[in-house]
């Protein structure tokens, strides 16, 4: 089955948010929350967060046009849609306190970066699937729930935690 690419953003405006609201994110953690923003939003919403292909680097993975053109920090931030939003929060919430390092070693444990890269033997900077994504972050902690109700009530526009990893 595969999943349309009707984004209602850019992984260039995400990042650029991301950066907004932390400006002292690391590149490598930035990627790897793009990564779990898109594969969670897959998951709840069934659509992609943003249309730009996740590759699979040696590093994990990244979005290859993000990297090699990097947002600016500090740039005007675009309006992100309230669902997508909600998944930013809830993504950056989960890994408050993660170093980039720390989010590598995770998506090299298990799921679509291990699968395309046949467990880390053959890294060919391959596209991630979005059914890949969406079904990885389904099996993930069913704790983690709430948080999208939860997500609701919280204002729009406030900080991410303070996070320098």
């Amino acid at each position: 089955m595969s999943i349309s690419a009707s984004a209602a953003s850019s992984a260039f405006a995400i990042a650029d948010e991301l950066l907004n609201r932390n400006p002292r994110l690391s590149k490598l953690k930035l990627h790897k929350l793009l990564f779990f923003i898109q594969a969670e939003h897959l998951a709840w919403y069934g659509a992609p967060a943003f249309p730009e292909s996740i590759e699979a680097w040696k590093n994990g993975p990244v979005v290859a046009d993000v990297w090699h053109d990097r947002p600016s920090r500090g740039a005007r931030s675009r309006s992100i849609p309230q669902d997508l939003d909600d998944v930013m929060r809830s993504v950056v919430a989960r890994f408050r306190g993660k170093s980039g390092k720390d989010l590598v070693a995770l998506v090299h444990e298990e799921g679509p970066w291990v699968e395309v890269t046949e467990g880390g033997t053959v890294v060919a900077n391959q596209i991630i699937p979005h059914e890949a994504m969406r079904e990885y972050a389904k099996r993930l902690p069913k704790e983690l729930e709430p948080i999208r109700d939860a997500l609701k009530d919280h204002p729009r526009g406030r900080k991410f935690v303070a996070d320098s990893r």
